[in-house]
Formats: structure tokens, C-alpha cells, sequence
């Protein structure tokens, strides 16, 4: 009908399980922050991922381009759902957080601190780093070697309502190939 607006669509529950959402829910949450933000360019959502050595997923929100918030750490044994819920969930945070006043620290990168690890080269080197951001109707997912800095990614390209196991298995193999290629000096 014609003069009704629709009414604005509240932001989704910051944290919540995607697994209790609709398939839409990252297409809302999307729609929305373009509503609310009103950007110049369509805002996709993002989250940081750190496959820290062996050890454990480091994961994390960001308003965009900065994490924020507190990041999930989860074994690197983890299931391949367990993963893809965790990334499906923080890009659900996507813009929830504050952007944090940070100084360029270590002590106030919550991902390192996470970790454990000592010095922040000691980070840096046993990193893998992915991001998983939205595109359109996918989700794109790239993996790069931090340090010493690579200009060389894997990526894969996933449907934006796809299976969590689907994206928790994506990202692990391309941190198991990206570190293969980077054994290989291909990097």
C-alpha cells in the first residue's frame, strides 16, 4: 500500500548464536547498518580471524576495519561448526561495538592478550590471518601471512546463507594452504 513506511528494523541481539537465526539474519543485520550508518558505500560486515600456530582460533568483531570487542578463542581442534558459528556470530557484531580508543599497544589488542603469546613478534610469526566479509549474497573468505608481510592471499568465495561447517572448513583449508605454500617459499 501506498504511505506506509515500514517500520525501522532494530539491530540484532549482540552477542546471539546464528544458529538460532533465520538464513537471512547476515542480510538483515547488513541492511540495517546501512539504514542506521548511512555511509557512502554499502558496509559490508567483517571479522578478523587468527589461526594462532596449532594452538587456537583467535576470533574477532570489528566496526569495519578495527576489531572490537571481546574475541572467541577456540581450540584449533574445533569442530568446523563450532568455527563457522563463532565467525557467524561476530559478523553479526559487525558495528555493535565501540570502536576502542586504542594506542597502538599490545596490552590493548584483546587478540593478543587472547593468545598468550609473550612479545608481539612471537605473535605475529605464528599467525595465520583470514578475514571472512560479506559481498553481495557471499561471504568471502581470504588468508594471508602477517610476518614477514605477504602480498600473496588463498581466498574462497561462499554463499552469504551457507552451512557453518561449510565456512569453518573453508577457513581451515586455506590456513592449511597457505602455510603449505609459505613452506614451499611460495609466498
Amino acid at each position: 500500500m501506498f504511505g506506509i513506511s515500514k517500520p525501522k528494523k532494530e539491530l540484532l541481539p549482540s552477542p546471539g548464536r546464528y544458529c538460532d537465526l533465520e538464513p537471512r539474519s547476515l542480510m538483515d543485520r547488513r541492511e540495517t547498518l546501512n539504514e542506521m550508518l548511512r555511509h557512502w558505500q554499502q558496509i559490508e560486515l567483517r571479522v578478523a580471524i587468527y589461526a594462532y600456530g596449532e594452538e587456537c582460533f583467535l576470533i574477532s568483531a570489528t566496526t569495519g576495519t578495527a576489531e572490537a570487542g571481546a574475541p572467541i578463542k577456540l581450540q584449533f581442534t574445533a569442530a568446523d561448526s563450532d568455527l563457522g558459528h563463532a565467525i557467524y556470530d561476530l559478523l553479526l557484531q559487525c558495528y555493535a561495538h565501540p570502536k576502542d580508543a586504542a594506542d597502538g599497544s599490545l596490552k590493548n589488542w584483546a587478540v593478543f592478550a587472547a593468545s598468550g603469546a609473550k612479545t608481539g613478534k612471537a605473535f605475529e610469526s605464528k599467525c595465520t590471518y583470514v578475514t571472512a566479509k560479506t559481498i553481495n549474497t557471499a561471504i568471502v573468505v581470504e588468508a594471508i601471512r602477517r610476518s614477514p608481510p605477504s602480498d600473496t592471499y588463498v581466498g574462497q568465495q561462499l554463499s552469504i546463507t551457507g552451512a557453518p561447517a561449510v565456512l569453518g572448513s573453508a577457513v581451515k583449508k586455506l590456513v592449511a594452504t597457505l602455510r603449505l605454500l609459505d613452506s614451499q617459499d611460495a609466498l
